[in-house]
């Protein structure tokens, strides 16, 4: 099937079944090169790196197949059968990309929703980026103040040891009592602050969250290679 011929419904075909064949053939023909579209025209006062990678993003949204980004999915498929339903009322006949161009505005406002969250994405990761670059900045000018420092999470609590298995937390937490105080601040906030000023040389987390849990993350990569895990 050429795409820039008119299609008309076939005989055998009722409406509906022919709006849901055309919401699938549109999204699959047209929709990743309208999203290249609305980030290189929307976002042109990013570097081209950096729209490469919101790109990416936006893309990965598009494949994936976690619940939530096939809902969004299923609802931009949604939104082009009801076009074509409507079109048909007066068409028989609909020219693909033209349709898709000039008929599914509220459908290109959808993919601009999808191109935000990408942007707001990349934002974010290279925010994180820029945080964690800090914290090792951070992290190299420390004088070690211990060897080994093991961090336990036990009953709910935090734990800091010294590298003979004493308690060292209260020492280190008394340092950032201002932090301590704040409101919203947690205890993954006290942690991160007392390793970073502490510098060991070597962290092992004992009983810790999942590795893909943020204050897991956040360690690992600012400590990168000092980091070891048990059970």
């Amino acid at each position: 099937m050429k795409y820039e011929t008119p299609i008309a419904v076939p005989p055998v075909c009722s409406h509906e079944e022919f709006a849901r064949e055309m919401g699938v053939m549109l999204q699959e023909r047209y929709e990743k090169e309208y999203v290249n579209k609305i980030i290189e025209e929307d976002y042109a006062f990013l570097p081209p790196d950096a729209r490469r990678e919101v790109l990416k993003i936006a893309i990965e949204e598009i494949d994936d197949g976690e619940m939530m980004r096939v809902i969004y999915k299923n609802r931009r498929r949604a939104i082009i059968e009801r076009e074509v339903l409507e079109y048909l009322k007066t068409n028989d006949t609909i020219l693909p990309e033209g349709f898709f161009n000039f008929r599914l505005s509220r459908y290109h406002e959808e993919l601009r929703g999808l191109c935000a969250r990408a942007a707001d994405e990349f934002r974010a990761k290279r925010e994180y980026e820029e945080f964690l670059e800090l914290l090792r900045f951070f992290v190299s000018v420390q004088i070690s103040r211990e060897e080994i420092v093991h961090v336990v999470w036990s009953n709910g609590e935090i734990r800091i040891q010294n590298r003979f298995r004493r308690d060292v937390t209260h020492r280190y937490e008394a340092e950032f009592i201002d932090l301590a105080s704040s409101e919203g601040a947690t205890n993954e906030d006290l942690l991160l602050s007392a390793l970073i000023a502490i510098a060991p040389k070597k962290i092992v987390l004992h009983n810790p969250p999942p590795p893909e849990e943020p204050i897991v993350k956040t360690i690992c990569a600012v400590f990168d290679g000092k980091v070891e895990a048990e059970a």
